[in-house]
C-alpha cells in the first residue's frame, strides 16, 4: 500500500543519506546502553527489531550475531525465525534447518521451523511450507502459522488449499483470524459471495472465542475490508473505552484503506477521541495519501503527527516515536527523520524503533511506515 511513496522518498536520498546498515549499528549502539537488570527484557526485544531488520536486509551474518545476543532463548528462537525465513528466501534452506539445536526445546524449535515454512511459502512453495509445518509440534505454533499459510494461498489464487488449511485449524481465536484473512483476501479479488461465507464463519468462530482479544483486530479488518458498517459500528461499540478499542480502530482502519474505502476510513478518524488512536490514524491515513500521489495531503497529515507527538508527551510511547520517524523518512526523506532522532538525549527506546523503521523502509519499502494501532 505504500511502495510508491517510499520509493518517491527514497529516490530523494542524497549521498550524505544514512544506509540502513549505518542506521542499524546506531540502532545496536543505543541498545547496547540498556546495561541495568530491570533493562534486559526491553534490550532483548529491540534487538530482535534489529536481527529481523539486518535479516531482511541480506546481512545474514550481523542478523546471526546479533540474535546470539539476545538472553531470553524464546525470544533468541523467535529472531532466529526471521534469519531462517530470510535465508530460505534467498534459497539456503540447509543453512536455515542448522540455526536448530538439539538441545532446544519443542517451542522454540517450532520457532525456527515456522520461519523455514514462512520462507518456502513467499517463494512460492506452498508444498514444502506444508510439509515443514507438519514438523512441528506445538499446537499453538502449528496453528499460528497455518492460519498465515491459509491466507497466503487465498491471495496467491490457491482457493482449495486455502480452504483445506482453514479447516485444519481447531482453536477458535486461530479460526477468527484464519477466516478473517481468507475474507479480505477474497474480497480484494472480487469474489463478494465467497467472502461473505467466511466473513460468516469468522463471527461464529469469534462467538466461541476464550480469548477474544486475540483476532480481533483481523475481524474488524475484514469487516470494514467488505464494508460491513453495522458490523464495524458494533465492533467498535463493544469495545469503546475498553483496552481493545485500539485493536478495533486499527483493524477498522487497515481494512477500510486496503479496500480504497477512503470516505469511510475517515468518517471513523472523526470518532476518535484519545490521543493514541487520534496518533496513529492521522499517519495510517498520511501513509495512504502519500502513496496515493497525494503529497500535500500527506505533509498535511504529517504536521498533524508531529502536533500530536508533540502535545502527548506523558501518553505516548516508542512506539510513537518509531512510527513517526518511519512518516518523516516516506514525506521529507532518511535523512531529516534520522537527524530528528539523532537530536534525542539521552539514548531512548525511540531512537531504536525510529532507526529498525527508517531502515527498513530503505531496504524493503512496502507497508513498513507506521506501527499497527494497539501494537
Amino acid at each position: 500500500m505504500v511502495a510508491s511513496a517510499v520509493v518517491v522518498a527514497v529516490g530523494q536520498a542524497r549521498a550524505a543519506d544514512p544506509t540502513a546498515k549505518e542506521l542499524l549499528a546506531k540502532a545496536k549502539a543505543v541498545a547496547d546502553t540498556l546495561t541495568r537488570p530491570e533493562e534486559k527484557d526491553e534490550k532483548d526485544d529491540m534487538m530482535k527489531l534489529i536481527v529481523r531488520c539486518q535479516a531482511r536486509s541480506g546481512d545474514i551474518a550481523g542478523a546471526k550475531a546479533n540474535a546470539a545476543l539476545i538472553q531470553r532463548p524464546l525470544v533468541r528462537a523467535s529472531a532466529l525465525s526471521d534469519v531462517a525465513r530470510a535465508m530460505v528466501r534467498a534459497g539456503d534452506v540447509d543453512g536455515a534447518e542448522n540455526l536448530m539445536a538439539p538441545q532446544w526445546d519443542a517451542e522454540s524449535i517450532d520457532l525456527v521451523l515456522g520461519g523455514i515454512a514462512m520462507g518456502l511459502a513467499e517463494k512460492p512453495d506452498m508444498e514444502g511450507a506444508l510439509k515443514t509445518y507438519r514438523r512441528m509440534t506445538t499446537p499453538t505454533g502449528k496453528e499460528a502459522l497455518l492460519s498465515v499459510i491459509a491466507a497466503m494461498q487465498a491471495k496467491a489464487g490457491d482457493l482449495k488449499g486455502a480452504e483445506e488449511s482453514v479447516k485444519s485449524v481447531a482453536r477458535p481465536d486461530y479460526q477468527v483470524i484464519a477466516m478473517s484473512m481468507l475474507a479480505v483476501a477474497l474480497t480484494l479479488q472480487k469474489q463478494p459471495v465467497d467472502a461473505k461465507r467466511w466473513m460468516e464463519m469468522a463471527r461464529d468462530a469469534q462467538s466461541r472465542n476464550q480469548k477474544p482479544e486475540h483476532g480481533l483486530n483481523y475481524l474488524a479488518e475484514a469487516e470494514a475490508c467488505m464494508g460491513n458498517a453495522d458490523a464495524v459500528d458494533a465492533l467498535i461499540t463493544k469495545y469503546a473505552g475498553t483496552p481493545s478499542e485500539g485493536l478495533v480502530f486499527g483493524g477498522v482502519t487497515n481494512g477500510y484503506l486496503e479496500a480504497d474505502r477512503v470516505k469511510e476510513a475517515k468518517a471513523l478518524g472523526e470518532k476518535l477521541t484519545d490521543a493514541e488512536s487520534q496518533f496513529f490514524f492521522v499517519t495510517m491515513m498520511g501513509v495512504y495519501m502519500a502513496d496515493s500521489g497525494d503529497k500535500k495531503g500527506a505533509a498535511e497529515a504529517l504536521k498533524k503527527a508531529k502536533d500530536l507527538y508533540a502535545k502527548n508527551g506523558s501518553k505516548r510511547t516508542a512506539i510513537w516515536g518509531g512510527s513517526l520517524a518511519g512518516f518523516m523518512c516516506m514525506v521529507e526523506g532518511p535523512g531529516v527523520a534520522v537527524k530528528w532522532l539523532d537530536s534525542m538525549a539521552p539514548a531512548t527506546l525511540v531512537q531504536i524503533r525510529g532507526y529498525v523503521r527508517v531502515a527498513t523502509i530503505l531496504t524493503e519499502p512496502k507497508g513498513t511506515a507506521t506501527e499497527p494501532f494497539g501494537n
